[in-house]
């Protein structure tokens, strides 16, 4: 019984094989007729059907990718969503200058290299697939994001001007941002009480490292330069090409490390001193007490902030005014 239903099963397996296969040959001619028809057009722009679906396979594969389920229903609110995202690229292309295209080019390249950086060349590949994309496809939509960034920053940006008065009731109405808690410039020499694979030292090494961090200490107290035994001694990759310097704030630092240094005066050295980030020989070059910035330490960041928001409500009215100047047709729903 079981080896006839299987045999059963194997039959109409291979007749759906068949059909699909009939299917598949009839619906991708079709698909390849409709791919270019024209959904959208106007002066210098047009977006074909095929772009759409393209688009929309991708955002498929991505949500499988992802372990996500779009719903058959969403379907076609989801190809209006692409349809509308294409046509404003498409405007935005149609309306830029050879420089904004350099500047895309060149904001995309930067873009992807960071991201093979932090990736690795694997890692990226790993990203795009689950994406969707190819190296080419991902490239091309980076671009295009940068393009419409570009086209805005030329046309949008320039007519924004912030006055000065907005800029003084921003910092005034937003006075805590400017609040500087008292601060301590230290150098610090730091060295690790673990072994280079993580492990704690042993009890002898460990003892051999505090004693060390105690000379290190006397010398500092003779008078050698601070900066010097950082830039020799110091396991603190991070500063000590900088002779160790930091600016340290209270509830930042390590607490025993921060009641320390903030009692100490200028010039004046500390340590060794224990905490969960190894040994610290510590020397104060200056106490910095709290205080509010002042307006103009601040005022081109606000000018930058408020323009940033101005351009952002700009925006939509532009994009409303490119598409009226495109002329823009629906010919047909995606």
């Amino acid at each position: 019984m079981a080896a006839h239903v299987g045999r059963v099963a194997m039959r109409v397996y291979g007749m759906t094989c068949a059909l699909l296969l009939l299917w598949g040959g009839v619906a991708a001619r079709a698909m390849a007729a409709d791919a270019k028809e024209v959904l959208v057009e106007g002066k210098g722009i047009r977006v074909e059907r095929g772009e759409v679906e393209a688009e929309v396979q991708r955002l498929r594969t991505e949500a499988t990718q992802r372990g996500q389920w779009i719903e058959d229903d969403q379907w076609p609110a989801l190809r209006r969503q692409v349809l509308e995202r294409l046509t404003m690229v498409r405007m935005f292309e149609a309306r830029a200058t050879s420089a904004d295209r350099s500047k895309a080019e060149e904001s995309a390249r930067t873009f992807i290299e960071g991201l093979r950086r932090t990736q690795g060349e694997e890692g990226l590949a790993r990203l795009l697939r689950q994406a969707g994309y190819t190296n080419a496809t991902f490239r091309a939509a980076k671009v295009s994001e940068a393009l419409v960034s570009a086209v805005i920053d030329r046309e949008v940006r320039p007519t924004v001007r912030i006055p000065t008065s907005d800029i003084r009731d921003y910092y005034e109405k937003n006075a805590s941002q400017w609040e500087q808690p008292a601060a301590v410039r230290v150098q610090n020499l730091l060295l690790s009480m673990k072994t280079a694979d993580g492990k704690p030292l042993g009890v002898e090494a460990l003892a051999a490292r505090r004693q060390r961090m105690r000379e290190i200490k006397a010398e500092a107290d003779r008078g050698a330069d601070f900066a010097a035994l950082v830039r020799q001694h110091s396991q603190d990759e991070g500063s000590k090409a900088r002779g160790g310097e930091y600016r340290i704030e209270k509830g930042l630092w390590p607490e025993e490390l921060e009641k320390e240094v903030f009692a100490l005066e200028p010039g004046k050295v500390c340590g060794p001193i224990e905490t969960y980030m190894g040994l610290h020989v510590v020397k104060v070059l200056e106490r910095i007490p709290a205080r509010r910035l002042p307006l103009a330490d601040v005022e081109e960041d606000i000018r930058k902030l408020l323009t940033e928001r101005e351009v952002q409500q700009r925006v939509p009215e532009f994009i409303d005014r490119v598409r009226m100047e495109s002329g823009l047709r629906r010919l047909a729903e995606p």
